[in-house]
C-alpha cells in the first residue's frame, strides 16, 4: 500500500486586478499643455454664451455696439450711433393707413385702419392726439369703429424721457403712461392692470423715415405676451405747428 501523501490541491490562478479607471488615468497622464488648452477653451465658450447674451439684450435695449478692433488688438473707430433728432421733428399732421394682427387663444385676425396722428409741441414737452377708424368684416360693407386719444407729456430730469400729465397708479385703477424719444423714434408706453390682476402693456413706435414720412409699430403686452400688433405707415399733411 503507497505511503505517499496526497498532493496539495493546485493553487488556483490569483485573481486579476481591478481595472483602474482609464479614464482618470488617461486624464492624469496627458500633458499639461493638453489640460490647459481644454481649460482654455471652455472658458472661452462661456465667454461666447455671454457675449451672445449681451449682444441679444443690446439690440432690444438700444447699447450702442462696441468699438471694432484693428489687426494690432487696438480699439478702431466706433460704429456710429444714430443721432437722436429734435423733438419738433415730429410735429404736424399726420395720416395713413395699417394693418392689425389680432391674436388670441381661440382666433387669430386681421383688420385695417386708418390712422389720424396730431403732434405738436406743448411748452418744453408736446401733445400727441390719434384716431383710428378700424374696419373688419366684409369688404364691400366693413363694419367701422372708431377710437380716439391724446395725452400731453412734459419732459422729467432725464433726458429723452417724458411724463404724462394725466393719469396715475394702476394700482388705483388708473393708466400710467410716458413717452422716450431716442433716435428718429417716438415711444409711448401706457400701463394698465388688467382683470384678473397682472398687467396690459400698449406700446407705440412713431419712427421718421424721412421729412415726411412715418412709420407706425403698435404692440400690445398682456403679462408679456403680445397678443395684439399694428403696423402702418402714416404722410406728414400738415404744416408744424
Amino acid at each position: 500500500m503507497s505511503t505517499e501523501s496526497p498532493s496539495p490541491p493546485a493553487a488556483r490562478p490569483a485573481a486579476p486586478d481591478r481595472p483602474v479607471d482609464q479614464t482618470v488615468d488617461r486624464t492624469a497622464n496627458r500633458p499639461r499643455s493638453y489640460r490647459a488648452i481644454r481649460a482654455a477653451a471652455a472658458r472661452l465658450a462661456v465667454l461666447a454664451v455671454a457675449l451672445l447674451l449681451v449682444a441679444l439684450a443690446g439690440g432690444h435695449a438700444g447699447v450702442a455696439p462696441a468699438r471694432a478692433q484693428g489687426d494690432d488688438g487696438a480699439a478702431g473707430s466706433e460704429t456710429e450711433v444714430e443721432e437722436t433728432v429734435p423733438l419738433d421733428a415730429f410735429f404736424g399732421v399726420w395720416r395713413g393707413t395699417g394693418i392689425s394682427e389680432d391674436k388670441d387663444q381661440l382666433f387669430f385676425s386681421m383688420s385695417d385702419r386708418d390712422m389720424d396722428v396730431d403732434i405738436f409741441g406743448l411748452g418744453e414737452g408736446f401733445r400727441v392726439r390719434w384716431t383710428t377708424v378700424i374696419r373688419s368684416g366684409d369688404p364691400d360693407s366693413p363694419d367701422r369703429r372708431r377710437r380716439s386719444a391724446e395725452l400731453s407729456f412734459e419732459p422729467v430730469d432725464r433726458p429723452g424721457l417724458y411724463r404724462a400729465t394725466t393719469g396715475g397708479s394702476p394700482l388705483d385703477g388708473e393708466i400710467l403712461s410716458w413717452a422716450r424719444l431716442h433716435g428718429r423714434t417716438l415711444s409711448v408706453y401706457q400701463m394698465m392692470l388688467n382683470e384678473e390682476g397682472g398687467f396690459d402693456i400698449a406700446h407705440y413706435d412713431r419712427t421718421l423715415e424721412g421729412g415726411d414720412r412715418m412709420a407706425l409699430v403698435f404692440r400690445r403686452l398682456r403679462d408679456g405676451q403680445e397678443i395684439r400688433a399694428v403696423r402702418g405707415t402714416l404722410t406728414r399733411e400738415g404744416d408744424r405747428p
